[in-house]
């Protein structure tokens, strides 16, 4: 592994993976956990969990034999650019605060018109910046609720 992390291109690889990795798992995290809040069953996070194994134990078998016949490289990139369509393609939901001195209101509103389809604002009323985690909840979550909802 020293050898590894000694060579600068692959240093960068590696601390790329694992952010990667992070962002991942911290989606995987979020959507268990809406899962939970949303439906207050752990039958559904039990087959949340399940679904989303079934497809790597499925493929398994097939990606060692993939991987070793192409170009590792260029099979990283195709699955990461792959990954990247299917992460943008998805809903997209902007939320900020008229009263934020930060960023300023304008901006939120530019980057929800930027945005592609589907997407859907929200905005709260009178919240300064880095207020909203303590946003009574219903004024926060009920549009992302209605968001998720809604997809």
């Amino acid at each position: 592994m020293r050898a590894i992390l000694g060579q600068r291109p692959l240093r960068f690889v590696f601390a790329a993976n694992v952010i990667s990795m992070l962002g991942s798992g911290m989606n995987s995290a979020a959507v268990a956990w809406y899962i939970l809040q949303a439906t207050h069953s752990e039958m559904a996070l039990g087959t949340f969990a399940v679904l989303q194994t079934i497809p790597a134990m499925l493929m398994l078998p097939f990606t060692g034999v993939i991987i070793d016949r192409e170009d590792r490289r260029l099979l990283v990139m195709w699955l990461d650019a792959v990954r990247a369509v299917i992460i943008i393609t998805v809903a997209i939901l902007v939320v900020y605060s008229d009263a934020d001195t930060v960023n300023p209101p304008d901006m939120g509103q530019r980057i929800f018109e930027a945005a592609p389809e589907p997407k859907e604002l929200a905005v709260l009323h009178g919240f300064p910046h880095n207020a909203l985690y303590r946003t009574p909840s219903d004024e926060w979550w009920a549009p992302v609720l209605r968001f998720l909802q809604s997809r």
